[in-house]
This record gives C-alpha cells, structure tokens and sequence, in this order.
C-alpha cells in the first residue's frame, strides 16, 4: 500500500513538473522575436504574403481612379507594379487628393490577396493607408562634369 501511494505520488509530481515546463515553452514560443505582428515589409515583397495581414511600405508609382474602383500602385508603373492597393467607391468618400500620393512613400495595412497574379490589399477604412513622406522623394539634379581640356 505504501508502494502505490508513494509511486502515486511521485507520478503526480513528475505530471506537474512536465505541465509547469510546457507552460515555461509555450510563454517562450509567444515572446519568439520570429513574431512578425509589428514588423514592416517592403511592397516588393508582397507576393510572399499573399494570405497574411501585413503592412507594407513602398514608393506610389501610379494612381487611376474610375467611377468604381481606385487602384494605387507602388514601386514601378502598371502594368509592371510590384504590389496594389485597391478602394472601391463605397469607400473612396473618406479619401481626398489620392492622385497627390505619387512620388510619395506610403503604408499600407491589410490582408494581402492575390488578383490576377498581383498582390493587393482593399482597403476599407482610412487607417489602412498612411503616409510617410510628406513631399515626393527629389530626384536628384545632373551635373555636367567639365570636360578635361587637351
């Protein structure tokens, strides 16, 4: 009788011991630096999250905007635009002087999907889309250098 109770209890020591590591692991897991929740990527990284909610930063190459639908492409031209945000009229009210956006550095937060083999967000709500360049990115100015006289 003192055999099975002590055996008893030895298990039931050894079960607590393995719960209290496995909550130790799990609280390990949750602070993983592998938690991508607050990180940014670059629009041209896009197609790699199609799925996911993500906020993307990148450079506004392009604004069209029709009776139905406004398209804001970034990094280079369409049809050649690495990633696209998308407003449908429903929700283009909140927002004004979208065409202003080009030259500019913009976020973009939503769930990124694939239509037609491009990566694209909707965005609903005005905290989707924020800018953060207040001016578009200066080229910079050619400068003839002198010629080397003979």
């Amino acid at each position: 009788m003192k055999k099975n109770l002590l055996f008893s209890f030895a298990l039931a020591l050894s079960l607590a011991a393995s719960l209290a590591q496995s909550d130790k692991s799990s609280d390990a897991k949750a602070e993983s630096p592998k938690d991508d929740a607050g990180k940014k990527f670059k629009t041209a990284e896009a197609a790699t999250l199609v799925g996911k909610n993500a906020k993307l930063v990148g450079k506004v190459s392009g604004v069209k905007q029709t009776d139905t639908i406004t398209h804001i492409n970034f990094d280079k031209p369409f049809p050649n635009q690495t990633f696209t945000a998308v407003l449908f009229a429903k929700n283009a009210g909140s927002f004004t002087n979208l065409d202003k956006l080009v030259g500019k550095t913009v976020q973009i937060s939503g769930k990124v999907e694939d239509y037609n083999g491009k990566p694209q967000v909707v965005i609903l709500s005005t905290n989707q889309l924020t800018v953060l360049s207040s001016k578009p990115e200066a080229k910079p100015e050619k400068t003839e250098t002198p010629k080397a006289e003979k």
